[in-house]
């Protein structure tokens, strides 16, 4: 009896240290919510960085450019659910590739987060997002902003691709209307975004320190919040399908070079490719 008990309790302290010691990825966990549970979906990142036409690390893989996960409630009684999808930019990455002191910190300038049904064909309706739509469109002076590269980022912002030589003369000299907040795409159907405009550089970005499979809960708690985070809620109609949605995102950047020798150089506008990854609403 005594070597049965000794045989029963090694294997479960083996079964318990396995899974302390299984990826995170493959882990399907749950979180309470006023929605009732949300089921991790997994992540995923992208690592190439697009402007004129090339991809300037698409040789090293080893440094990404966005980071997305996904969380997903759904209750088949209803046909309706809900999905969580929370986006990271990777500015360490970025300045990375543009280094100090050629360039100044490179800013985020916008990042999309998109939900979509893989088959456009399926009968499924996207019919909210939070956040809401929710731009506001001030004028600032880019002298009196923060500096020339605060300037930088405003005009690129307005003007993508612009740079203070190609600028017209009173769109430096006087005041500009720019946006920030939140644009929707709007409407119904199988494809919804959010588009955050302007977020805050720093608290969008995800280190590099922190692995793409380690952002979902690595970035949680009080001083520890970092990314953007939409969620859509959806009516599906064919339940009785094997129905696949994709998760995704896809940041904006701007890199501004420090003015050498009295001259201005045109700010680089870059776009990481689109970050994304397929799963099955059960």
């Amino acid at each position: 009896m005594n070597n049965c008990r000794k045989l029963i309790f090694l294997g479960l302290s083996v079964a318990l240290v396995s899974a302390l010691f299984l990826p995170f990825s493959n882990i399907s966990h749950a979180a309470s919510s006023s929605d009732g549970e949300y089921w991790y979906k997994g992540e995923s990142y992208a690592n190439l960085l697009h402007w004129d036409n090339s991809n300037v690390n698409s040789n090293d893989t080893s440094l990404s450019t966005a980071v997305v996960t996904a969380k997903a409630n759904y209750n088949p009684k209803i046909d309706r659910g809900k999905e969580s999808i929370t986006a990271w930019s990777r500015l360490d990455t970025i300045n990375r590739l543009y280094p100090s002191p050629l360039y100044y910190p490179a800013q985020v300038n916008e990042i999309e987060v998109k939900f979509r049904v893989m088959d456009l064909s399926t009968d499924f309706d996207i019919y909210s997002t939070v956040p809401k739509h929710n731009i506001t469109e001030y004028t600032v002076n880019p002298y009196l902003s923060g500096g020339v590269g605060m300037m930088f980022t405003i005009l690129n912002y307005a003007i993508p691709g612009s740079d203070i030589i190609a600028a017209p003369f009173d769109m430096v000299m006087n005041n500009i209307k720019v946006q920030k907040g939140t644009d929707t795409s709007g409407g119904t159907g199988t494809i919804q975004s959010v588009k955050f405009k302007l977020p805050d550089s720093n608290k969008s970005s995800l280190p590099n320190s922190i692995s793409y499979k380690e952002a979902d809960y690595k970035t949680k708690g009080v001083g520890k919040e970092k990314g953007v985070t939409a969620s859509f809620s959806y009516d599906m109609f064919s339940s009785s399908k094997k129905v696949i949605v994709t998760p995704q995102t896809k940041i904006k950047y701007s890199i501004h070079p420090i003015p050498f020798g009295g001259s201005y150089f045109p700010t680089i506008y870059a776009s990481s490719n689109t970050a994304y990854f397929n799963h099955t609403i059960n």
